[in-house]
């Protein structure tokens, strides 16, 4: 009885263990196409021959000038693409990945403070009970800035994830750098 037994449940340990192996087997490649999405073109400018673009592209001038007298409040434009979006600032959800925008501010030139705009609240197909806080557009950040006189090279950094209705892209880093000229 004890030997039947015995062999039942390692035959259920190996079935179990078979369909397991299968299914990872199967959702591996899945989750590894995941990880590469790419937005399919809709009408969006996404197809193949601009997959390497950015989804968020920096519309205003990288050349900045800033008098040295007090601090002064620039502002960087970045142009999302028609039909994305990308999560606010400060997101409704811990869970979701924030819009950030940092500066690597060099020796002589200090940030003092940055604005996001409002961002706005929006539903979608995937979530109809959870409106999410997106920008969409344009995002003008204003960054204040306070510097000696001086021309200064700042590596710059927008963290974002886009999304269409449906899905999101894997989050990115759009890297600029912008030229100050403190006088």
């Amino acid at each position: 009885m004890h030997g039947s037994r015995s062999r039942s449940r390692r035959t259920l340990f190996a079935c179990t263990l078979l369909v397991c192996t299968v299914l990872c087997g199967c959702a591996l490649p899945l989750l590894a196409q995941q990880s590469t999405w790419q937005p399919r073109d809709k009408g969006l400018g996404l197809g193949s021959a601009s997959a390497s673009k950015e989804w968020v592209q920096l519309e205003s001038p990288q050349d900045l000038a800033i008098t040295t007298a007090h601090p002064q409040t620039v502002t960087l434009t970045f142009r999302i693409q028609d039909g994305l979006h990308i999560n606010a600032h400060t997101p409704h959800s811990p869970y979701l990945i924030p819009t950030t925008l940092t500066l690597d501010a060099p020796a002589g030139l200090r940030v003092t403070g940055m604005e996001y705009p409002q961002a706005r609240d929006y539903r979608f197909d995937f979530a109809p009970k959870d409106a999410l806080s997106v920008y969409t557009g344009d995002l003008p950040v204003q960054i204040h800035l306070q510097g000696r006189s001086g021309v200064y090279s700042v590596p710059a950094k927008l963290h974002y994830q886009a999304c269409d209705n449906r899905m999101c892209n894997p989050p990115k880093t759009l890297l600029v750098t912008l030229h100050v000229t403190a006088k």
